[in-house]
């Protein structure tokens, strides 16, 4: 158990060092892809999340073949965020954890740390603290 906390930490650190490295490969060959991204980023809780908007040309696509080319485009980003990922190491320790479409032309997509809730995490350590400051403030006073 001890491991996977020493591993988010590794997690967390090596994500924060090199989001902006993915982040560029996706910018700097975006001609190659039939989507377009903005961004790549980390929130509070270091879950990895960006929006993938499709242009207009691709949009006749997915209303003439369906929701399988979104989705193939899809698995094809997972794939080369998974060789972005496995180059600093943390292939192994991410998840994809939501996908969310945005409309018709737009897909929100989470990957985060696989072994731990990170959220709900920091969620009982901050009601742990209170629960505790709470308790010493009733002792001493």
């Amino acid at each position: 158990m001890l491991n996977k906390y020493r591993l988010m930490f590794s997690y967390m650190k090596t994500i924060k060092a090199n989001i902006k490295n993915i982040e560029s490969f996706f910018l700097e060959n975006q001609s190659n892809f039939a989507y377009k991204i903005t961004s790549l980023e980390i929130d509070n809780a270091y879950r990895i999340y960006t929006v993938l908007n499709f242009p207009p040309k691709t949009t006749e696509n997915i209303q003439k073949y369906g929701h399988v080319y979104m989705d193939n485009e899809i698995k094809k980003f997972i794939k080369d965020l998974n060789i972005e990922l496995n180059q600093i190491g943390l292939f192994e320790l991410i998840a994809l954890t939501r996908v969310d479409q945005k409309g018709e032309s737009s897909v929100l997509i989470n990957v985060e740390y696989k072994f731990v809730n990170i959220p709900r995490l920091f969620r009982n350590l901050i009601i742990g603290g209170i629960s505790i400051i709470s308790l010493l403030f009733y002792l001493f006073i």
